[in-house]
């Protein structure tokens, strides 16, 4: 340790070992959101502007970019409705930026996805990427973090003062290359809350008018009103240049470049005649797109769709549906007639018999809380009969599998290649008798009500779990919270007279959100407070008085619990049928785990699973935890106090479940014990072992779990 050293004397000292503790960057990373990069592969191939496109706003903006603008302003905000190509252009001036080496960070929001609209996670994203870019930075963030992890889940404006305001100012911005780089920030406006929205374009404008940091700022959102105000009040507009980027006929040559090469593509890809289609089919495409490319980029991901007849036919469909509809006059007009009227025409490709299923998966869809997987379980869908429905809308969404086609329907996920989708569908003047809300959200309430009435009356808890009556309570206060979609007096009165307190007591709760206040305007004057109201003085509501406190139902079916900022956590479980076939005998070393979990009085279902617990689930064992993203030691225990098993990292933790932190440990990931679905070790690990590349020796010490929280499956591996 001193090597040459001699005549040493050291008193009084202590040494601290940081050998094992997590990096900065790594805490940083876990806080960000990796899918949102422009080079992520998760958005790859990423919408970006064909060749001879765009070209003109790409030239100014990275012009602008370096410095070749007369006001030399710090910020550039670009705007447009959807379906104009906004996010093609940032995605194309990242590109060119990075390869210039001007760019500092991305970051792509998407409402459509819940990995990626995150306020919250912006300035650690930000951070991550300029952290890999530069060494001093990077040096500067990294102390900081390690003393302070809790800085990434500090306020928006605390996190850029301890990201970027405090790092910054102890490095040589010159010498470091940071000087005009550029961050690209892309649909503002699909960032979660409008409150959030406005504080990211406050921070950001403060640090570029004061100049406490040496960025340049590229934000792309729709025109919302709110971010018009913002960003048009005199302190915002003095420092920026603002681009619209309208829907426009000027652009028409750009679409029939678009158009064009598309259609080579599918000809070279399908060996079709180089005639087609004729020059009057393009012409007749340009003309019904008028200036909005999200419609013409549609209509050749429909006539390209690989689940259909072929390309001939899907454009004879297309040909025939255009003749029913006229061109957009020059005077002004509703911009979204065309792709409304495109819109109606997928919806009604779907046969008959399956609109209803489809209608009632696109209305669940509308909940990010609700998985695709649990929908389908929801609908009674087979895996195939979930399939063939969402096939029918890959013209607007794309159907990822896990590894192509296995891994089964755990591993579905179905995003919309922009949320104006959903949007058309929730507006009955748009989307008509397609409309997912209205008299379908009306009469799906009540479905669900009456299925709740007549499951409740199931006796035991274990009969209510296995009958998912939480998971129906819950989609109906969900869509009970819909704004501005009252219930109706029968609906009302019915819920009114539910047992909640019978049914939330029968498993412990796991947190989800509800909007309470929306739900609360939507019920009928004289049966809103005996169904929700708020109330700090119930015998159940033990509550810190800084929460706000919501009661469901009243007397004896009254039910309580806690909300933070008006949005209530409630209780939600969900489970498919167990595997009743008999589990193996546990070793004796595991015996005072599963009598733990056996006699839980919260764990109703444990005891048909108990016994397939394997002997790495006992106290304290390090284990190795496997993920496609890593591989880290952990320690496996139960805690016995708060009803979860949990896996600990010897490090600095896990990170902290941000719902049940004021159960969990901090630093640690806890697994409900009633949530857990299955438990698989031996040879029944063989896929994922060989998923993982792992050899096959390891599978007797391989433990796999799934459970279900959240409407999520969630899958655990680990080696003893």
């Amino acid at each position: 340790m001193f090597r040459g050293a001699h005549h040493l004397a050291i008193k009084d000292t202590y040494f601290i070992d940081n050998s094992t503790a997590r990096s900065g960057l790594e805490i940083l990373l876990s806080k960000s959101m990796p899918d949102a990069f422009h080079d992520s592969g998760a958005r790859d191939p990423p919408p970006r502007c064909h060749f001879g496109t765009r070209q003109g706003y790409i030239t100014r903006i990275v012009g602008w970019a370096h410095g070749n603008c007369s006001g030399n302003q710090p910020l550039l905000w670009m705007y447009g409705p959807f379906g104009v190509g906004k996010t093609a252009v940032a995605q194309s001036c990242a590109d060119a930026l990075e390869s210039e080496h001007k760019l500092a960070a991305s970051l792509f929001f998407s409402r459509s996805s819940a990995d990626r609209d995150d306020p919250q996670r912006l300035f650690t994203s930000i951070a991550y990427q300029i952290a890999t870019k530069c060494e001093e930075y990077c040096n500067a963030i990294e102390s900081r973090i390690r003393r302070d992890p809790a800085i990434t889940t500090k306020s928006l404006s605390k996190q850029f003062e301890e990201l970027f305001v405090h790092p910054l100012s102890q490095i040589d911005i010159t010498e470091s290359g940071l000087e005009g780089r550029v961050v690209v920030v892309d649909g503002l406006d699909e960032c979660r809350g409008t409150m959030e929205q406005r504080a990211i374009i406050d921070i950001i404008t403060t640090s570029a008018r004061n100049g406490t940091a040496p960025f340049r700022w590229f934000l792309t959102s729709r025109p919302e009103d709110h971010l018009v105000r913002s960003m048009s009040s005199e302190s915002v507009s003095s420092i920026s240049v603002h681009l619209e980027l309208p829907v426009s006929r000027a652009i028409d040559h750009e679409i029939l470049i678009f158009v064009t090469n598309e259609f080579k593509k599918i000809r070279e890809e399908r060996g079709l005649s180089d005639s087609w289609p004729p020059e009057e089919v393009l012409s007749l495409l340009v003309e019904h797109a008028a200036g909005l490319f999200v419609f013409a980029a549609t209509i050749m991901r429909f006539i390209s769709d690989d689940n259909s007849f072929g390309p001939q036919d899907q454009l004879r469909i297309v040909l025939e549906f255009l003749e029913g509809v006229s061109a957009r006059n020059d005077g002004p007009g509703n911009p979204l007639e065309e792709m409304d009227g495109f819109y109606m025409l997928i919806m009604q490709r779907i046969p008959p018999k399956l609109l209803e299923t489809a209608r009632t998966i696109l209305l669940l869809r509308d909940f990010d809380l609700l998985w695709m997987p649990l929908i389908a379980d929801y609908s009674f869908l087979s895996e195939e009969q979930f399939l063939g429905v969402c096939a029918y809308l890959r013209s607007v969404g794309s159907l990822n599998l896990p590894n192509g086609s296995v891994g089964g329907i755990l591993g579905i996920c179905f995003d919309f290649h922009h949320a104006s989708f959903l949007d058309f569908l929730k507006d009955p003047g748009r989307s008509k008798e397609l409309c997912i809300y209205g008299s379908f959200l009306h009469e799906f309430r009540q479905k669900v009500l009456s299925r709740l009435h007549e499951t409740y009356l199931y006796g035991s808890q274990k009969d209510m779990i296995k009958r998912g009556v939480l998971l129906d309570l819950l989609i109906l206060l969900y869509l009970s919270a819909v704004p501005s979609h009252p219930l109706d007096l029968q609906t009302a009165r019915s819920l009114a007279e539910f047992p909640f307190r019978r049914v939330f007591t029968a498993v412990m709760n796991f947190p989800e959100h509800v909007n309470f206040p929306n739900m609360r305007d939507n019920l009928p004057d004289e049966l809103r407070d005996e169904i929700l109201r708020q109330d700090s003085s119930g015998p159940e509501c033990s509550c810190e008085d800084e929460y706000a406190v919501w009661v469901l139902g009243h007397g004896e079916h009254e039910y309580c619990d806690w909300s933070v900022d008006q949005i209530i956590f409630l209780a939600f479980f969900h489970s498919p049928a167990v595997d009743d076939s008999e589990p193996k005998t546990p070793s004796k070393k595991a015996k005072p785990l599963l009598a733990y979990l056996t006699s839980h009085p919260l764990s109703p279902l444990i005891a048909d699973i108990a016994g397939s617990l394997p002997r790495p689930m006992q106290h304290g064992t390090e284990m190795l935890k496997i993920s496609d993203k890593n591989e880290k030691r952990v320690v496996f225990r139960p805690s016995p106090g708060s009803g979860h098993i949990s896996y600990q990292s010897r490090k600095h933790g896990m990170g902290s479940s941000r719902v049940l932190r004021s159960q969990a440990p901090i630093y640690s990931y806890p697994v409900p014990i009633e949530a857990i679905k299955k438990i698989c070790t031996g040879e029944n690990t063989k896929y994922d072992r060989q998923r993982f590349e792992k050899p096959e020796e390891w599978e007797s010490q391989w433990l796999t779990i799934i459970w279900i929280i959240g409407g999520r499956y969630k899958t655990l591996h680990m080696i003893a």
